[in-house]
Formats: C-alpha cells, sequence, structure tokens
C-alpha cells in the first residue's frame, strides 16, 4: 500500500455531534407532547364554556325551576314510527 493519508475522527467531535442530535430529538418530542396537552386543555375549555352557557329549557324541571310554571302536558318524542 502506497502513503494514504486518513483523516482522523476526533472522538469528543462525534460524542458532540451525537449529543446535539439527541438535544434536538428530545426538544422535538417534549414540543409535540406540549402542544398535545395544551391542544386537550383547549378542548376541554370550549366544552367546559359550552356547557355553562347552555341556557335553553331543555326538561320539565328545567320549566318549573326557572319559569315557576307546572306542567300540563308533554309531547312524546317519536323516531320512526316508535316511541324512543
Amino acid at each position: 500500500m502506497e502513503n494514504e493519508e486518513y483523516e482522523t475522527i476526533d472522538l469528543l467531535e462525534v460524542l458532540n455531534a451525537v449529543r446535539q442530535h439527541l438535544t434536538v430529538l428530545i426538544l422535538c418530542t417534549l414540543a409535540a407532547a406540549l402542544a398535545a396537552v395544551v391542544g386537550m386543555v383547549l378542548c376541554l375549555g370550549v366544552i367546559f364554556l359550552q356547557v355553562m352557557l347552555d341556557n335553553k329549557i331543555n326538561s320539565e324541571e328545567d320549566v318549573a325551576k326557572y319559569l315557576e310554571l307546572t306542567v300540563v302536558d308533554v309531547i312524546p318524542e317519536y323516531e320512526g314510527g316508535k316511541k324512543k
């Protein structure tokens, strides 16, 4: 073999490159996890607001509670010819 010059690789350079790669990977994973948690909290907040701001009268108890009236009769719900 002739005199071939090989470039020597410093072990510290390799370790620094691996550490930087792992740091970026960990930061990306943490950012994705944080985004998922923030998204879930926002969804739960919107659902909570929808429930709290719902001011419809849905049942006989709501009529008695909010309007202080007695319920004389109720129209039954039918679906496809059968009572629900």
